[in-house]
C-alpha cells in the first residue's frame, strides 16, 4: 500500500501539482531539464493527479486518503487557467506546457486535450465526493458540464474533428478528437463523424498500427517550445500510446478494421520491439511502457 503521509508531503504542499518529483524529493513543475524547464508549469499536472488518486481510491476503496487529499486536489485543479467557457486556456503571451504527449508543442488559446482531461478529472472527483458524502460535488459537476457545453467551440465543422487549440496550433487533433468520444463528451453525431474520419483517413494517419497526432495535411505542428525535426517524436511520428482510446472509437463503425490495427501493432512490436514512436527508418525509446500497457489494455 502507498504511504499516505508521504503522498501528502510530496504532492500537495503547494497549489500547483508538480510534473515530477526527483529522488531527493524536489518538486519539478514543468517538462524539460530541472535547470532549463520548457515553461513555468504544465497544464495537465492537476487533472492527471486528480485522476490518478481517484483511480487508486476506487480500486482500494480508500475513503481515508480521499478525505485527506480532496481539498488539495481541488486547489490543484483551481490553479489551472480556464476561460469563462470552462475550457482550459493557455495564454499566448506566457504559454505553459500542455498535455504530456505534446509537451514540446506550444498550443495556445482554448485547448482541447487539456480541457478533456480536466472534464474527466472533475467527473471522477464528483463521483467520489458523492460516494463518501465529502467535499462539494456540485463544484466539480458545474465545471464538467461547462466544458461539455462548450467543447464545440473547438469543432472544425468541415472535417467533424476538433482543433487542438484555437490560437497557436489551430490544427486537427487526431488523438484529442478520439479521446473526446472515448470519455463520452461528444454527441452521437459528433462521435459518428470522428469515427468515420479516422476510418476514411486510415492510410494517411497510421503506420504499422501506430498513429500520428496530426492529419496528413499537416506535416508538423505550427508552433513548438523546442526544435523537433518534422516526422520525429511529437512532430509527426507514429505512436501506440493513444490506441487505447482510438481503436475503440474506430470499432464503433468498423470492428474488423479495429482488429486489423491491433494485429498490425502487435506484429510491429514482435518484429521491431515496443517503441515510444516510429516512422520510416526512425524509432525512439525502445521498451516503452505506455506503448506496451495501452496495447495490452486492448487485448484484454
Amino acid at each position: 500500500m502507498l504511504d499516505k503521509n508521504r503522498i501528502t508531503d510530496v504532492f500537495f504542499d503547494l497549489d500547483p501539482i508538480p510534473d515530477r518529483v526527483n529522488v531527493d524529493g524536489k518538486a519539478i513543475y514543468s517538462p524539460g531539464a530541472d535547470h532549463s524547464p520548457l515553461a513555468d508549469h504544465a497544464l495537465d499536472n492537476g487533472p492527471f493527479m486528480a485522476m490518478l488518486v481517484s483511480s487508486y481510491v476506487k480500486q482500494f476503496e480508500d475513503e481515508t486518503l480521499f478525505r485527506v487529499v480532496e481539498g488539495r486536489l481541488r486547489r490543484g485543479l483551481d490553479f489551472i487557467s480556464r476561460e469563462e467557457s470552462g475550457l482550459v486556456y493557455n495564454d499566448p503571451k506566457k504559454p505553459q506546457c500542455v498535455y504530456g504527449f505534446t509537451d514540446t508543442v506550444k498550443k495556445t488559446g482554448n485547448l482541447l486535450f487539456e480541457s478533456l482531461i480536466y472534464y474527466k478529472a472533475c467527473r471522477e472527483m464528483e463521483e467520489l465526493c458523492r460516494l463518501y458524502n465529502y467535499g462539494n460535488p456540485d463544484i466539480y459537476k458545474s465545471r464538467s458540464e461547462n466544458i461539455q457545453k462548450n467543447t464545440s467551440k473547438l469543432m472544425d465543422g468541415e472535417s467533424g474533428m476538433f482543433w487542438a487549440a484555437d490560437i497557436d496550433c489551430k490544427q486537427i487533433d487526431i488523438w484529442g478528437s478520439a479521446y473526446a468520444v472515448k470519455i463520452g463528451i461528444t454527441t452521437k453525431n459528433q462521435s459518428k463523424r470522428i469515427s468515420e474520419y479516422l476510418i476514411s483517413n486510415i492510410n494517411q494517419i497510421f503506420m504499422r498500427g501506430q498513429i500520428r497526432h496530426l492529419p496528413e495535411s499537416d506535416s508538423s505542428w505550427n508552433n513548438l517550445f523546442i526544435s523537433v525535426p518534422v516526422g520525429t517524436y511529437q512532430n509527426g511520428a507514429y505512436w501506440a500510446t493513444p490506441l487505447a482510446w482510438v481503436v475503440p472509437v474506430i470499432a464503433m463503425q468498423d470492428l474488423p478494421l479495429a482488429k486489423k490495427i491491433l494485429g498490425d501493432v502487435i506484429k510491429d512490436f514482435q518484429e521491431n520491439g515496443i517503441n515510444e514512436c516510429i516512422n520510416t527508418d526512425y524509432i525512439k525509446i525502445p521498451n516503452y511502457v505506455a506503448s506496451a500497457t495501452n496495447v495490452y489494455f486492448l487485448t484484454r
